[in-house]
């Protein structure tokens, strides 16, 4: 089924690349923000570092970085980031083709991101990437139904919460589904808005 113009963005995911790291990544810092090496230093630069060896399928730098940077937050007295160690881990079993493991350590991260409750925890921890990741395991895996069910409840939670980047993400990955299974007007139906809210973002 082709793709209506302009859905090649995705065209990725079926060759068993990584998805795109919406609002992870962060551009170099400045100069006015001091040396690369001190920005690393920081909480927020060592996570845009670890999920930047993520994305270059760098996994074991990104343990090293995730690891380095979960440490650093404890002694700030910080929660954030418990479980990009988990997603990271997935992310490798993916690549290798262990998709019992991956879906099972998403899980696991996912379970951790329901027993937040307010918007700003949930907002920083970001568990759309959860969502994602597992939505496109499962789809994979040629479990659809399952796959549609997660995120679809992630494309809630974001919507509540107002974040349409994530909401963007989500639609793109049931795109991907719906692609998948033959159905071109639930690609437009999805992949559509998606696309408009990051170009709307400065995002593609």
């Amino acid at each position: 089924m082709p793709l209506p113009q302009g859905m090649s963005v995705r065209q990725h995911t079926r060759s068993g690349s990584k998805p795109p790291r919406m609002g992870h990544i962060h551009s170099p810092p400045s100069t006015r923000c001091g040396s690369p090496a001190r920005w690393r230093s920081t909480p927020r630069g060592l996570h845009a570092a670890a999920w930047l060896a993520s994305d270059q399928h760098d996994y074991a730098t990104a343990t090293r970085l995730f690891e380095e940077n979960k440490a650093l937050r404890r002694v700030l007295g910080q929660t954030e980031g418990e479980t990009d160690v988990l997603i990271n881990a997935a992310r490798q079993a993916r690549a290798a083709g262990q998709y019992q493991r991956a879906t099972a350590l998403l899980e696991d991260a996912l379970s951790r991101h329901h027993p937040l409750s307010d918007r700003a925890s949930l907002s920083s921890a970001r568990p759309e990437l959860s969502f994602h990741e597992i939505g496109l395991v499962l789809r994979e895996r040629g479990d659809f139904a399952r796959a549609v069910a997660l995120l679809e409840e992630g494309l809630e939670l974001h919507r509540a919460l107002g974040d349409r980047v994530s909401v963007a993400l989500i639609l793109l990955g049931l795109g991907d589904v719906a692609r998948d299974q033959g159905d071109g007007a639930g690609v437009r139906e999805y992949c559509e808005p998606g696309l408009a809210i990051l170009r709307e973002s400065g995002m593609q």
